[in-house]
């Protein structure tokens, strides 16, 4: 039987928070703050983000700063493109059947661009990337999920499995399944999405 994982981009192959930090520090003329001591709202990754108006917030992330945010982003771990290869090549061959997808939802126009910019630089080979428009859609076909977005770790529909991705943004929210990071759970917590197959 066919069944699909999901990577959700941000946080768990992107070092997506710590670049808006950076971004959002060189295009703000008002509320600056130092990186390591950002304090979020539980279960909000915008929180510490006081744009002026929704029309900034926009115009920072689907315009001026889009390709810096989206598109220059690091991994998440310096070694994380070529061990995932390879632990997608084994995991692949032991279940024909699995397909792997990255997944970035929400994002619109330039914000996919630069995203896809982002993982050409780190030369994966999943089954396809996908930019659902709502977390309900995203179920819609994912059996296995792993991510560090609150709004999917708060909603996980009967018969679907979360691993989340602990970051400072969503601590406080329990998950039967957890990792400190992605490249863990390819190297040494294999044998958990080998569990949820």
């Amino acid at each position: 039987m066919k069944k699909k994982i999901y990577i959700d981009i941000n946080d768990t192959v992107r070092e997506f928070s710590k670049q808006y930090i950076k971004y959002f520090n060189i295009a703000a003329i008002d509320n600056k703050f130092n990186p390591d001591e950002v304090k979020y709202i539980e279960n909000d990754l915008y929180s510490p983000f006081n744009f002026p108006s929704k029309k900034d917030k926009e115009d920072f992330e689907m315009d001026k700063f889009v390709f810096e945010v989206y598109g220059c982003a690091k991994p998440t771990h310096s070694a994380l493109p070529g061990n995932f290869n390879t632990w997608l090549n084994d995991i692949q061959d032991e279940n024909p059947q699995l397909e792997v997808w990255f997944i970035s939802p929400g994002e619109y126009h330039t914000q996919r661009q630069a995203t896809l910019f982002f993982l050409s630089k780190i030369c994966s080979r999943v089954n396809g990337v996908y930019f659902p428009k709502s977390i309900r859609e995203t179920w819609e076909e994912c059996d296995i999920l792993i991510t560090a977005n609150p709004k999917f770790l708060a909603d996980i529909p009967e018969g679907k499995n979360v691993i989340k991705i602990k970051t400072l943004y969503n601590k406080k929210i329990k998950s039967k399944y957890s990792s400190n990071n992605f490249m863990n759970i390819i190297l040494e917590d294999n044998n958990l999405i080998k569990s949820l197959i």
